[in-house]
């Protein structure tokens, strides 16, 4: 699956008008104050939105001592709060990265054992040979990943339809939200389910004389078929497919 562009390059292929619709309906802004606002406002606005949902979640998997150290690091002011409380550790660092930005978080972050925590909390896949600036990356993906996901699911159907329109992505007529949802988000065409292949009805005849793995397939259990492959000398292991073939392949020999 493609993995969900920046929110700020999202936005940005949308129409002003697009914009205006999408900050309505996420209640970002007010009608009146629509009227004056500009483009580039409006795409640091929303994407800010987005970022919000992905830290949220990201501050939300991280364990305590993850949320302790980056505290720690960064000597956050807990205030008359207990700074050993889960809640209030997470409230401070959603604040935190909330206020200056994923990407200048991470940037101003120079704790490598913090960067490697996060993606550990977040199980994310890494290699010792992965570089922090690589890891960096891959957790401000997941980031932005998660929160667009969550932010564009919050609009209907008819505005991720618009969103779509802009981008001028192919399919976008479609009535599956998650699949139109998913191709704004990674800006590319809405992927169209292959059609499945009509299944031939066979009639049924003995194991014995069954030259088509279909007809086993339609009219023979897979605990019928490993019995008959054990009473003939052939493994029983595998699943029904792999009964049906070693069957076939044996009516084939004689």
């Amino acid at each position: 699956m493609a993995l969900a562009q920046s929110p700020n390059n999202i936005f940005n292929k949308l129409k002003i008008e697009t914009l205006k619709e999408v900050a309505v309906e996420r209640k970002t802004h007010e009608d009146e104050t629509l009227e004056k606002i500009n483009k580039k406002a409006l795409v640091k606005d929303l994407s800010h939105e987005v970022e919000c949902f992905g830290i949220k979640k990201l501050t939300q998997m991280m364990k305590r001592n993850t949320l302790q150290d980056i505290c720690d690091f960064h000597e956050i002011d807990h205030k008359d709060n207990n700074p050993n409380n889960k809640a209030v550790l997470t409230k401070r660092v959603y604040e935190q990265m909330s206020a200056i930005g994923v990407k200048a978080w991470l940037s101003k972050c120079k704790d490598e054992d913090i960067i490697t925590q996060l993606c550990d909390d977040m199980e994310i896949e890494y290699t010792e040979a992965d570089s922090p600036k690589e890891l960096k990356s891959m957790v401000e993906q997941y980031i932005f990943d998660f929160g667009a996901q969550v932010f564009f699911n919050k609009l209907q159907l008819k505005t991720l339809r618009d969103c779509a329109g802009d981008m001028k992505l192919k399919n976008r007529n479609v009535n599956s939200k998650p699949r139109l949802c998913q191709a704004v988000i990674t800006v590319s065409d809405v992927e169209v389910p292959k059609k499945k292949k009509a299944v031939k009805k066979t009639k049924k005849v003995p194991i014995r004389r069954a030259l088509d793995k279909n007809v086993l397939m339609q009219h023979y259990y897979a605990s019928e078929l490993k019995d008959w492959c054990a009473e003939n000398g052939l493994k029983t292991s595998g699943n029904k497919k792999s009964s049906c073939r070693k069957n076939c392949c044996l009516q084939q020999r004689r």
